[in-house]
């Protein structure tokens, strides 16, 4: 492979597009938990109704946990309880005795419908609608709304639910709330009216309005977005959707009409930014921050600090480093160097210089910055290490950036050390796993996984070259992604309620490396 220089492969559309959806879209697991939820909260709603006061009730679930439209970690509920003849001190009897319903906060009077209180059921976000479910939905807004989920049968096949979750992601990039657009179903109609995402981007790049109106009878002041409610035609859905939003949209479509993978990079780059926000707030301070399989990432630390002790160095930069947890574990038993971590997570950052402290040690320094934001010295440091983070990098073309710069701060003597998930293991591990009648292994959602001919191109192109490759994880990866839940289905045990902290996932530790199933790498680069 020597000499070979990185011909990065462009990207088509549609592979492009089937990526996002099947990473950002609601897992399987989302779904059948919120389908348990609903379940639940439906009976426990039933049993507050008194039918004996010959009031009438609906119970009817809206919104994209009904239309299976919604994206990955943003799965609201939201419930209608209709009541005929409308009476909001009913409404409010009924939630009050739902002690299972926890931040109840009630809004009386609202338009559109009759009230609204949003609360939190088994710590799902959950939307209460309160209307009277006898409005005809051709002359009244609350009818209209009842109705939403029907025209979304009607007017939407299954296809189409991926488009939908596409014109989601083009608003969330360029941070539009969803309130602006007159919430997610008004995505719903511009799918159901452009037919699929790549034709509402044609003709957004036109810079013409856009006007939809499938009730006929809209004759309010329209704008450049104007999506009528589409059984009444009463109001604009869109009405706070700015001009200067507009043009943000004309803009943005153009470029990736352009080139799609902007909007690949775009999509990752946000959904990876929110995740990794909502882990700093939950486990900043925990080993599991940047992996819940804590031996794993023991056994990564364990290999390289046996090989850092090995090679006569001063200088060391870990990029992406998270906590310091990893950077510690690597570098705790070397003497007399400079250490440098960086990540983009302010709050890991604080606890990695926290966790620095505590320990008295001076020869660490951890930065809040981005790898492309930094203003180091060409040949500034003698090894760089970049754990995992090559999968988080949301494009090729961006993962050969990235290596570029790593390769810019190497001196000319410096190693780099890049461990990261690779494709071809997946493939192998599934292979195996299909062999014997397990599900396939999914990749994490927030990662997009290099190959390994990919990885060792795009260096060599970088001025580097392949010194060594270790498989250090083979033997963990075969007792935890393969024995051990084989051995749980012949138990007819859960392979999803394995703990990754059991003492079967320790074992692994005290094995040597086997088996060379190869999702987990270790390269080890010097400059050319």
């Amino acid at each position: 492979m020597n000499g070979e220089s990185f011909k990065r492969k462009i990207m088509i559309k549609e592979d492009i597009y089937k990526i996002l959806y099947e990473k950002l879209k609601s897992s399987n697991k989302e779904i059948k938990k919120i389908s348990g939820i609903k379940r639940c909260l439906e009976s426990s709603i039933s049993n507050s109704l008194n039918p004996a006061n010959n009031t009438d009730y609906l119970l009817k679930y809206i919104g994209s946990t009904e239309t299976e439209t919604s994206l990955k970690g943003s799965s609201d509920i939201d419930l209608i309880i209709g009541i005929h003849p409308y009476d909001s001190k009913e409404f409010k009897r009924i939630l009050y005795l739902n002690k299972e319903i926890n931040n109840l906060n009630l809004r009386e009077n609202v338009n559109i419908v009759r009230d609204i209180a949003t609360g939190s059921y088994y710590g799902i976000k959950v939307g209460f609608i309160g209307l009277d479910h006898h409005s005809d939905p051709s002359y009244s807004l609350e009818g209209d709304v009842l109705n939403h989920p029907d025209f979304s049968k009607v007017h939407l096949n299954n296809n189409q639910k991926r488009e939908v979750i596409l014109t989601k992601l083009f608003f969330k990039n360029l941070e539009i709330k969803n309130r602006d657009l007159g919430g997610g179903f008004s995505t719903e109609q511009i799918i159901a009216y452009f037919g699929n995402f790549e034709e509402f981007l044609n003709y957004l790049s036109l810079n013409k309005p856009i006007f939809i109106d499938y009730s006929k009878k809209f004759n309010g002041e329209r704008s450049n977005m104007t999506i009528s409610y589409p059984f009444c035609g009463l109001k604009n859905m869109s009405w706070r959707f700015s001009e200067e939003q507009f043009k943000r949209s004309v803009d943005y479509a153009k470029r990736i009409l352009s080139d799609p993978e902007i909007f690949l990079e775009d999509s990752l780059i946000r959904f990876n930014k929110n995740l990794w926000v909502n882990r700093g707030q939950e486990l900043s301070d925990k080993l599991d921050y940047s992996t819940p399989d804590i031996f794993l990432s023991k056994i990564e630390n364990r290999f390289i600090r046996n090989k850092l002790s090995k090679i006569p160095f001063k200088s060391l930069l870990d990029v992406g480093c998270g906590n310091g947890f990893s950077t510690r574990d690597m570098t705790y038993s070397l003497k007399d160097k400079i250490i440098i971590g960086i990540d983009n997570n302010p709050l890991a950052i604080k606890n990695a210089i926290n966790l620095v402290k505590h320990n008295k040690s001076s020869k660490y320094t951890f930065i809040n910055a981005n790898l492309d934001s930094l203003n180091f010295k060409e040949g500034q440091f003698d090894i760089i290490i970049a754990k995992r983070f090559l999968c988080n990098i949301p494009s090729d073309r961006l993962k050969e950036e990235t290596i570029k710069k790593m390769s810019s701060f190497l001196d000319s003597k410096g190693y780099l050390f890049i461990f990261d998930l690779i494709q071809e293991g997946y493939t192998k591990t599934n292979n195996i796993r299909k062999n014997i009648n397990l599900e396939e292994l999914t990749q994490p959602n927030h990662t997009l996984i290099p190959k390994e001919k990919d990885i060792i191109q795009m260096a060599e192109s970088s001025s580097l070259k392949i010194d060594k490759i270790y498989d250090p994880t083979s033997t963990y990866y075969a007792s935890t992604r393969i024995l051990y839940p084989f051995l749980r289905k012949i138990f007819k045990k859960e392979e999803s309620n394995i703990r990754f902290d059991s003492f079967l996932h320790r074992l692994p530790l005290f094995l040597p490396p086997m088996f060379n199933l190869g999702v987990d790498k270790l390269y080890i680069f010097k400059k050319k």
